[in-house]
């Protein structure tokens, strides 16, 4: 019991400061009107009568929208995505024809030594590609 008490006096001290707050704020709103000579702000007595009841969250009423009929929409052409590392690799190893060594593999792809090896290593367990001499893989 003794919680909410302190809760509701916590709220109920935030309530009040956030009254003065926009106290504060239409005074200085009613200011800005006036020096700018717009004669239709509402009289600063009624700003602050409003301010100092706590105002209440007007209901909106919500109207529920009919969906607009679906047309078929077409379907944007595919974008090239970009190819993996290993794709990349595997590529190149499969478009040469006398097969590709690890120096032009590296020059093609701008991948260091470490990370080719790797690649090549997957490929050569997934079956792909063969080794025909020293650093030279070809398509199987």
């Amino acid at each position: 019991m003794k919680d909410l008490e302190k809760f509701l006096k916590v709220l109920s001290d935030g309530m009040k400061s956030l009254a003065k707050g926009f106290e504060s704020v239409a005074e200085k709103v009613e200011t800005m009107a006036k020096s700018e000579g717009m004669e239709n702000s509402p009289p600063k007595k009624a700003a602050q009568a409003k301010a100092a009841k706590p105002a209440r969250k007007p209901v909106k009423k919500t109207t529920v929208k009919k969906a607009a009929p679906k047309t078929a929409k077409k379907s944007a052409p595919k974008k090239k995505t970009a190819l993996t590392a290993t794709e990349a690799v595997y590529q190149i190893i499969s478009r040469s024809k006398n097969g590709a060594g690890t120096a032009a593999l590296k020059k093609k792809t701008g991948f260091p030594d470490k990370k080719i090896h790797n690649i090549i290593y997957k490929l050569k367990k997934q079956g792909k590609i063969i080794s025909q001499a020293k650093g030279v893989y070809a398509k199987v």
